[in-house]
């Protein structure tokens, strides 16, 4: 996923080589070749993502305790969520 008109991608990645490892979201500048953020999204499978212009939404699935809505801000990284099986809100923080 490209960000608006600047050199910064969005890219989806699994945490180790394993098939059901957590998949993270990074933020890459191609110009400064630079890793901007990642966040751990803790799911082994995406299943959705729309992106506005400042925001990601990814609909995630893997064990139960995975199935989520995320919000991510792509300049910061930021992302807030939902959890549908225990009915609650959490926040992760991007490294």
């Amino acid at each position: 996923m490209h960000i608006d008109d600047n050199p910064t991608f969005i890219l989806e990645h699994n945490e180790t080589t394993e098939s059901d490892s957590n998949i993270l979201l990074s933020a890459m500048d191609t110009d400064k070749k630079k890793v901007l953020w990642t966040i751990n999204t803790k799911a082994s499978s995406i299943n959705l993502t729309h992106q506005d212009s400042s925001n990601l939404v990814v609909l995630t699935s893997g064990s139960s305790e995975a199935e989520n809505i995320l919000n991510v801000s792509l300049k910061t990284g930021k992302t807030t969520g939902y959890n549908f099986k225990y009915n609650r809100t959490f926040s992760i923080e991007p490294n």
